[in-house]
């Protein structure tokens, strides 16, 4: 139990600790109104002595894949006998997972420390759930004592709380496109400019999938770095890179361009080796959950995290390369134009859903047109699509996904 008594600014906390997993986690989240800041929370990490320059790390931007990219990195390094951390966002299944080493949660107990020992300097700076996250993240990586941590930026680059990270190894730009506008610029320069905002000196820069003139926005920033582009080529269901083939198994034409990022990025990792023997057979069977996740085989279903426009363009081309009829289900955030995302999904849906899921930024169905079919709880929008017997897509916001797919699994549609 604790007490805070407040008079003016002065704030008082009286035995404050948590022993509840569930109550530190609310509180965690719940602290969405604290924005004091990149530079102010950067003094903070600082007043402890950075510990997030403590190991050696990877820093990832882009528009989409910086999840899948991570995902996939973490698997070459690991097989290759590093322990790995990763830094994701937003979570999947429990705000846990965003923080793992070796794809292993931290723990509630671990959580439960970090977040005590500091919680009198995150009340007093007042930190904001994200960078409370990356306060966990960076304490207990390091005194785990990773090999290396794959770190995924939340939002933009240049002013997000990851880029207190002063000495990746290696900063990778996965893609560009529109998305966070409000935030990170109007055009498609603007934005490259705010995720190219990550690169440090010294690091290997890898610069995935964008037009030419946007690589040279990228390069601009990264002229004294070594820079290298995401080249690859896709033959007979292999993918070719550095002279190396790779068997890719996966429907989601788009995971082709993050698997090869990945592997990019880890052959340009100073100081670390790579063990290639056996590495195809373990990325054949890397997936990450929520992207092109098939989740029943019979009638099929995928669910699939494309919250954005360039999301939804990449996910139409593998929805359509698989040729056949799909009936789609869709959520948004009301800050993602989901008006427009749910117009490109049209021409690949013999019948499209539109539904709504509990989270304060979720897009009610009263916005979208009456044309499509509307269920205002989203478990019944599956149970009716799941009735129809016919090939199921279930799409957009990830924190939607998130809960589709517990639902899917208690539900036991997949055996």
């Amino acid at each position: 139990m604790y007490i805070i008594l407040a008079y003016a600014k002065i704030i008082l906390v009286i035995n404050l600790q948590f022993t509840d997993i569930e109550q530190a986690i609310d509180f965690v989240s719940n602290r969405r109104n604290f924005q004091h800041g990149f530079v102010h929370f950067a003094r903070f990490m600082a007043s402890i002595n950075d510990p997030q320059d403590q190991f050696k790390s990877v820093h990832i931007a882009g528009t989409n894949g910086k999840g899948s990219v991570t995902n996939y990195l973490k698997d070459i390094l690991r097989h290759s006998g590093y322990k790995v951390g990763t830094f994701t966002s937003p979570h999947l299944i429990s705000h846990l997972d965003r923080i793992r080493i070796n794809d292993e949660w931290i723990s509630p107990s671990a959580f439960l420390y970090y977040l005590n020992k500091y919680l009198d300097d995150i009340i007093k700076w007042e930190l904001s759930m994200f960078e409370i996250d990356m306060l966990i993240m960076s304490t207990y990586f390091r005194d785990q004592q990773v090999d290396i941590a794959i770190i995924e930026t939340g939002l933009g680059g240049r002013l997000d709380s990851t880029n207190v990270l002063h000495h990746p190894l290696a900063d990778a730009i996965v893609t560009i496109g529109y998305d966070h506008m409000d935030r990170l610029g109007d055009t498609l320069e603007k934005i490259a400019k705010e995720k190219a905002g990550i690169i440090k000196k010294n690091a290997q820069v890898i610069i995935g999938k964008m037009d030419p003139w946007l690589e040279n926005v990228i390069m601009a920033k990264a002229r004294c770095n070594h820079i290298h582009h995401n080249v690859y080529e896709f033959q007979d269901d292999t993918l070719w890179v550095d002279g190396r083939g790779y068997k890719f198994t996966n429907k989601a034409l788009y995971q082709r361009h993050n698997l090869a990022m990945a592997l990019n990025i880890a052959k340009n990792l100073p100081g670390f080796v790579i063990k290639y023997d056996g590495l195809s057979a373990v990325l054949a069977k890397s997936n990450w959950a929520g992207r092109f996740e098939i989740m029943q085989e019979d009638p099929l279903i995928i669910i699939d995290g494309a919250h954005n426009l360039p999301g939804i363009m990449e996910l139409k081309r593998s929805i359509t390369a698989l040729d056949q009829p799909f009936n789609i289900i869709f959520a948004a955030l009301r800050d993602k134009d989901p008006l427009s995302l749910v117009r490109e999904l049209e021409p690949i849906a013999d019948e499209l859903i539109v539904t709504q899921f509990p989270f304060y930024r979720c897009c009610p169905i009263e916005d979208y047109p009456d044309k499509y079919a509307k269920f205002a709880d989203f478990t019944a929008a599956i149970e009716q699509g799941i009735k129809m017997k016919k090939p199921l897509l279930i799409c957009g916001s990830l924190y939607f996904i998130s809960d589709v797919r517990n639902y899917l699994l208690k539900k036991c549609h997949i055996c």
